[in-house]
C-alpha cells in the first residue's frame, strides 16, 4: 500500500543537507552542490537497467573465485612486503659490515 505522507516528503528531501540542518557544510558549498546535481534525486533505483541494478544487488554467498575476492591483491601486497623486507635486511647487513670494518680500522689506529 502506498504511503502518501512518505511520497509528499520525498519531494522535500534535499540531496545535500544544507547549513540550516548541519554546521558541517557552508552555504556556498551547499548552493553549488544543489545547482550542479539533481535537487530532488530520482527515487527509483532501476533507471539504468529496468528491473535490476547490480550496485544494489548484494552477494548471496561467499565468493570462491580468488580474482574477485581480494586474494590476488593480498598476495601481491605480501610479495611486495617480502621484497621490501629483504631489501631492508640486505641494506642493514651492508651497514653492519661497514660499521664493523670502520670499528676495526679505528682500533688499529688507536693501537
Amino acid at each position: 500500500m502506498a504511503d502518501p505522507l512518505h511520497n509528499a516528503r520525498k519531494l522535500k528531501i534535499q540531496s545535500v543537507a544544507g547549513p540550516e540542518y548541519t554546521d558541517q557544510i557552508g552555504a556556498s558549498v551547499h548552493n553549488s552542490a544543489m545547482e550542479s546535481g539533481e535537487p530532488i534525486p530520482e527515487p527509483r533505483r532501476d533507471m539504468i537497467n529496468p528491473g535490476f541494478n547490480p550496485s544494489f544487488d548484494h552477494q548471496k554467498q561467499a565468493s570462491t573465485n580468488p580474482s574477485d575476492s581480494g586474494h590476488a591483491a593480498e598476495k601481491e601486497s605480501a610479495a611486495k612486503g617480502a621484497a621490501k623486507n629483504a631489501k631492508e635486511a640486505a641494506e642493514k647487513a651492508n651497514k653492519d659490515a661497514a660499521d664493523a670494518k670502520n670499528k676495526a680500522f679505528d682500533e688499529e689506529q688507536k693501537a
